[in-house]
């Protein structure tokens, strides 16, 4: 499957003003107008009509980032300590974990389960290191009986993640206890964004340094950039970045290759003592 389709159809989930606006970044006017319905399809239907459609046509792709990230939407590292110190819960201090190692996003915890872990409860209670399957996608599908996930990418997890999670595996209680999903909603089953939102914003509000006006503060996406940034600052390619947010689309990593102030700082200061800079 070519990229160009590959990145159409992963717009498949997003709804309307969402999916239009990003296949304006893919394709041309027209063409994007005459596609978007077809996501609706059945993916099989919707990967043939999509190639017949694309063909040979003259497809174009931004260089400018879809959006501009600023500092109120990512954790520095003394914020993030902050968030593991104020975690009460071994779930909660699981979701910190788990969603800054992995960069998930808030429809990933809600459909991440114990299964995509690769390990059996008696794997987990050795708290033996496994891959962890990260969905790309925001939503699972069916095909008769069976659930199914596509568009997969793998991260292995680091111990501290590891032993997070086997923690919150043995100290569950109640419906939690059989539920095949890390993070349930309600009576043990598959929760939705919000609730997930709510737990984050739980174990914020907590935090010395909550600020109700900064988004970063609101939505466990915040873990995800700020993984991705500290990334940047430490000196990651952007290529390391995509693989490991499962971006499909390099230009959909871009964004994080503004750099912080800490970072403009400690480049100054390269500079200035560097022998191929010219000084004035």
């Amino acid at each position: 499957m070519s990229d160009t389709v590959s990145d159409i159809l992963a717009l498949a989930p997003l709804s309307g003003e969402a999916r239009a606006k990003q296949l304006a970044y893919i394709l041309e006017g027209g063409l994007a107008a005459e596609i978007a319905p077809v996501l609706d399809l059945p993916t099989a239907d919707a990967e043939r009509i999509i190639r017949r459609l694309v063909g040979d046509k003259q497809v174009r792709r931004t260089d400018k980032p879809q959006y501009d990230l600023r500092p109120e939407q990512w954790l520095t590292q003394s914020m993030l300590e902050e968030l593991r110190v104020e975690c009460e819960t071994e779930r909660e201090y699981a979701m910190v974990a788990i969603g800054y190692w992995c960069g998930l996003r808030a429809t990933e915890y809600t459909l991440l389960q114990w299964a995509d872990l690769g390990w059996t409860p008696s794997d987990i209670g050795r708290g033996r290191t496994e891959v962890i399957r990260v969905t790309r996608l925001k939503k699972r599908f069916r095909v008769g009986s069976e659930l199914r996930t596509r568009m997969v990418h793998d991260v292995v997890l680091d111990r501290g993640t590891i032993r997070a999670l086997r923690n919150w595996w043995s100290n569950r209680e109640g419906a939690d206890t059989d539920s095949p999903w890390v993070f349930p909603g309600q009576n043990g089953e598959q929760a939705c964004r919000k609730t997930i939102a709510r737990h984050f914003q739980r174990i914020a509000r907590r935090c010395p340094s909550y600020n109700p006006s900064e988004s970063r503060w609101r939505r466990p996406h915040a873990l995800r950039h700020s993984l991705a940034v500290h990334m940047a600052e430490g000196g990651f390619e952007m290529a390391d970045i995509q693989t490991r947010l499962g971006h499909s689309s390099i230009e959909s990593t871009r964004v994080y290759a503004q750099m912080s102030t800490p970072r403009k700082r400690r480049t100054s200061r390269a500079m200035g003592v560097s022998g191929t800079i010219v000084g004035f």
